[in-house]
């Protein structure tokens, strides 16, 4: 997956894809997002209970299918004729979380027999620098 170490960012087309990519790179002991950024697309309801939890950019997916749905009964209660194609812009947005925040990297990784693992432990936001003497976090310039 970094074959070329220039690469900074996953983008991919859905979070299914971007789920497998966290799972393979935490796998392979690459720190997400330390040494690699992810982020997927539909922002589905697993992307904020992923570790750590996965960007990704938010559709409108109810409001895509309440206006299709409305498209339809017009068409239906009208002529039945096709209307003419548009493009109706519903927006998006950005859910930016853990997995492309540097500055806040909660991510852990433990290698055991040469094979990553996500560290399944307790959990602690490390905010002060306290905490991080208290944990033995070391964290790279």
């Amino acid at each position: 997956m970094l074959a070329r170490a220039n690469i900074e960012a996953l983008f991919c087309c859905n979070d299914d894809l971007a789920l497998g990519a966290l799972f393979e790179c935490q796998r392979r002991g690459i720190r997400i997002p330390d040494d690699l950024a992810i982020i997927g697309f539909n922002d589905l309801e697993f992307c904020a209970s992923a570790y750590p939890a996965l960007s990704s950019v938010a559709t409108p997916r109810y409001a895509m299918a309440s206006r299709a749905a409305e498209i339809v009964l017009e068409i239906i209660r009208g002529s039945g004729a096709r209307p003419e194609p548009r493009r109706i812009d519903l927006g998006f947005s950005i859910v930016e979380r853990a997995s492309t925040s540097r500055e806040r990297s909660d991510a852990a990784v433990v290698l055991a027999d040469d094979v990553a693992q996500p560290h399944v432990g307790r959990i602690v936001p490390v905010t002060s620098r306290e905490d991080r003497d208290r944990l033995g976090v070391v964290r790279e310039a």
